[in-house]
């Protein structure tokens, strides 16, 4: 399904709705609202907050470092496929083409923790933060230290879907969970209008999203037993 098609659905869900003056543009904005929605991936169930991060939400880039220089900012759509939401996995590779993962820290307790007191200087970064929309070196990578040349960063990271704007613009969710950005972007429309039928809708995208979080959960585990499933916000089956 693409994005036209999708926005036609979402139109004849609101017929007959008391909604004066809709466009386009308004279509792609609640769609495009649900899809942020989705790829944040949040949900309470049972009084309990899940955040899950969707596999197929996972991009991967790299950059080289300057030398002397900390901080260096995180990828955005201008700049690489996905947004980024939350890292995965982040390595440093030296000039051998050497990698190594790099430790997350707070940048709090890099500056207030006297065990941390090794990282305040140059050399190897071994660790990381990540603050301010951008990711933080520790310590101070110094090409001095790697034969006077960069390091490479590889971060393999979650991100969010770039926005849908052609009206043949498809990707993941379009294709494979449609039903969710229709029920979402539909609760969004009737929360313009104050209409009663938002509680429907969203209702609805809510059990979409926990089933799809239930999936996905099920795909990141190895070797479980035919027939088992993880409960919603667990990583274990049961």
């Amino acid at each position: 399904m693409n994005l036209l098609e999708l926005r036609e659905i979402i139109k004849s869900n609101l017929e007959g709705a008391s909604i004066p003056n809709l466009t386009d543009a308004m279509f792609n904005r609640w769609i495009n609202s649900a899809q942020r929605w989705v790829c944040e991936g949040s949900l309470v169930s049972g009084g309990i907050l899940i955040e899950h991060n969707f596999s197929f939400l996972v991009a991967e880039t790299q950059a080289d470092t300057t030398d002397k220089q900390r901080r260096y900012a995180l990828p955005t759509a201008a700049d690489s496929i996905l947004a980024f939401k939350a890292d995965k996995n982040i390595e440093l590779i030296n000039h051998l083409s050497y990698r190594h993962p790099l430790i997350k820290v707070l940048k709090k307790d890099i500056e207030d923790n006297p065990k941390f007191r090794n990282l305040a200087g140059k050399g190897v970064p071994s660790h990381f933060c990540i603050e301010q929309s951008d990711i933080w070196l520790y310590p101070l990578p110094s090409h001095a230290s790697n034969n006077n040349t960069a390091f490479t960063i590889n971060m393999e990271y979650y991100g969010y879907l770039t926005d849908l704007s052609a009206d043949g613009d498809t990707n993941v969710l379009t294709i494979s969970y449609p039903e969710v950005l229709e029920f979402k972007a539909t609760a969004l429309g009737f929360l313009w209008i104050k209409d009663e039928q938002v509680s429907l809708y969203d209702g609805l995208a809510k059990e979409k999203l926990a089933e799809m979080i239930t999936v996905d959960q099920t795909k990141k585990i190895i070797g479980l037993e035919r027939g088992m499933r993880p409960l919603l916000g667990q990583q274990l089956g049961v």
